[in-house]
Formats: structure tokens, C-alpha cells, sequence
């Protein structure tokens, strides 16, 4: 996908007097449009049914209780996409910065390409597909587990080479040992060298998602990666308060911090919040 996402970028309209010909490299100036400006950007598969990956593999993450927001991310995004119209006017109501078509004066962009080198935006994407792979891979050994399909995980690796879509050799050279090593493990993050690459990766990562925000371009994905790594490697989150509220409305129950990392069930107290 990055292979052909390069090529899409490069393309360009051919010139007039060629059209009629076969479309290659040479048929294209350097002054002609990129074929990609003219798109549209919806996206229907989702809408009439005609694609069901994404919407199989969050609903199927969902329902096994596994994190997979860099997935999700990017479906919901393809989902908001489809009705153009109803968004057009949505953003006639918000005029946000990002809905003006105005390219940055050359200023700006000379000084934003010194701000996020080609190399960061590497990482980044670097870093968002192997966090896709890991989270895929812990779908996969979730399901294996509920199913008793006893999946190899390092032989999925090994499928996934010669994949359409999936075939990042470098991340496959890096998972496919150390998953061969650790083959009954139901979450990768707990391998200390994949957990080592996404902290060497993260520095950047929160880099261009803090400048893509600025700039108001459009990163579901990458920031969905960021926050995942953040909660995930968090020993504290903010859902204890959440925890408090669902026993305050329901009296679910909670554990203390004091009892320990406390387990995947409910806990053993209740407070009563308001008197009767």
C-alpha cells in the first residue's frame, strides 16, 4: 500500500495531445495536475456494503475486547467520508481552518519542511503500521485463544510476505522471530523488543501529530496510534473516575489502587454515593 500510495502521489494528468494515447511516465509534464486533485474524497464501499474488512475486523475487535484504534481510526474516517454533500454543508457551518483550499504561502512551507524532516514522516508511518500489525496480531491471538484454533502467529508473519496488500518485509523480518519465541503470547506489547521499537518511534510520532494538529491536516490514524501507545504503556488512567461514576449509576463496584494491579473482573467494593 505505501508502494502504490507513492505512485498515486506522483501521478500526473497526461497533456491534452496525449490522451488518446496509452498513459505512461513519459506522456506526463511536470505542469500538469496531479491526477489525484481531481478525486473526490468519499468513500461508498463502506455506505452501500460493497467492502466489509473494516467494519469485519473492528466489529470482530470489539467483540473480543482488544484495542485496535488505529484500524478503527480509519474506518470511521472512510464512514464520515461517504456523504459529501451533508458534509459540505457541515463545514459550511463550522468554517474551520482546514476547509479553506488555499495552499500556504512558500514561506511557510519552506519553514514546515524544516519543522518535519522526510525521515519523521518515515517513523511516523513506520511506527502507525507496525502498531496496525501488532494490534491485528493481538486480534488474531485473542480469537485463537476463545476458539482453541491454535493459531502460529510467526506463520501468519510468513503468509503475510507475499500478501496484495500486506508485505512490509522489514516489520516481517522484525516480528516473525521474536513471535516463533513467543508463541503463546496474546499481547505483543508485552515482547520487550516490539515495545522498544514503538518507544524509539514515539518521540517522533507525537512530533507530527502535535504539527499535523497545528496545520490542521487530517491524521486519524496517526494520532489514534499515539494515544494507543500512551494508554496502553499508562499505569494510571483517568478511567478511575469512569469506575466511580458506573458504581455511583449501577453499583458495579470497584478494587482499591492499594490492593495491586487488581485483575480483568469486578471489584470488591461499593460506595454508597448519595444517601437515599
Amino acid at each position: 500500500m505505501i508502494e502504490i500510495s507513492s505512485e498515486i502521489c506522483a501521478r500526473r494528468d497526461p497533456p491534452p495531445s496525449s490522451r488518446d494515447k496509452s498513459s505512461n511516465k513519459k506522456d506526463q509534464s511536470s505542469s500538469s495536475p496531479h491526477t489525484l486533485d481531481k478525486i473526490q474524497d468519499k468513500i461508498v464501499q463502506d455506505a452501500d456494503s460493497s467492502e466489509g474488512t473494516g467494519f469485519w475486523t473492528v466489529s470482530e475487535a470489539a467483540q473480543r475486547h482488544v484495542s485496535l484504534p488505529t484500524v478503527a481510526a480509519a474506518h470511521f474516517m472512510r464512514i464520515a467520508s461517504a456523504n459529501r454533500a451533508e458534509r459540505v454543508k457541515i463545514s459550511e457551518l463550522f468554517q474551520l481552518e482546514s476547509s479553506k483550499k488555499e495552499i500556504p504561502p512558500k514561506d511557510v512551507c519552506d519553514q514546515r519542511r524544516k519543522e518535519i524532516t522526510v525521515e519523521d514522516l518515515r517513523t511516523t508511518v513506520y511506527a502507525a503500521t507496525l502498531a496496525a500489525y501488532v494490534q491485528g496480531l493481538n486480534l488474531l491471538a485473542r480469537t485463537s485463544l476463545d476458539e482453541e484454533w491454535d493459531i502460529s502467529l510467526a506463520n501468519c508473519i510468513k503468509i503475510w510476505r507475499a500478501g496484495c496488500i500486506i508485505r512490509s518485509s522489514q516489520i516481517a523480518n522484525f516480528l516473525q522471530p521474536l513471535l516463533q519465541k513467543n508463541d503463546k503470547c496474546t499481547n505483543i506489547l508485552l515482547i520487550k523488543e516490539v515495545s522498544a521499537e514503538l518507544k524509539r518511534c514515539f518521540p517522533v510520532l507525537k512530533k507530527v501529530v502535535l504539527k499535523a494538529i497545528e496545520w490542521d491536516a487530517h491524521t486519524p490514524a496517526v494520532t489514534a496510534t499515539l494515544e494507543w501507545i500512551r494508554y496502553c504503556a499508562s499505569e494510571h488512567l483517568p478511567t478511575n473516575f469512569e469506575e466511580a461514576m458506573l458504581d455511583y449509576f449501577g453499583a458495579h463496584s470497584y478494587d482499591l489502587l492499594s490492593e495491586g494491579a487488581g485483575s480483568v473482573k469486578k471489584g470488591k467494593h461499593h460506595t454508597e454515593w448519595k444517601p437515599a
